[in-house]
């Protein structure tokens, strides 16, 4: 994998959050794009989702209202697939702050990385 497309996976993450903390649809619309079919996500308190759709689905919640991620590095794992580790510090409107390290795996598919899994794990 090249610099060049371990930069475009950290950017992908980083404009995810930015979609997630825009009102509307915005982080449907962006993760419609970026998800595989099969994806998983794997959230605090044993919640797993499977597959675009259920995943989708689950994105209409309120916004983020701001967000902080620390310690960014995108890591090869292979010519075609490669990993996102961060930690992130991130609040919504009327909510208690949220800390978590975060892993994302991104694969090529059809010349385009596609999230596969996602890992949030509380700090």
């Amino acid at each position: 994998m090249s610099s060049t497309q371990m930069q475009d996976l950290a950017d992908l993450e980083r404009q995810g959050w930015q979609a997630l903390s825009t009102e509307g649809d915005a982080g449907q619309r962006f993760y419609s794009q970026v998800l595989h079919d099969s994806a998983i996500v794997l959230l605090p308190g044993g919640m797993a989702l499977r597959g675009k759709a259920n995943i989708l689905a689950a994105l209409a919640a309120q916004p983020w209202q701001s967000f902080h991620l620390e310690d960014l590095e995108a890591i090869a794992l292979s010519p075609a697939a490669g990993i996102v580790v961060y930690r992130v510090s991130a609040q919504r409107a009327g909510s208690a702050p949220y800390r978590a390290l975060i892993s994302s795996t991104y694969a090529l598919s059809d010349g385009e990385f596609k999230l596969m899994l996602h890992q949030q794990t509380p700090i």
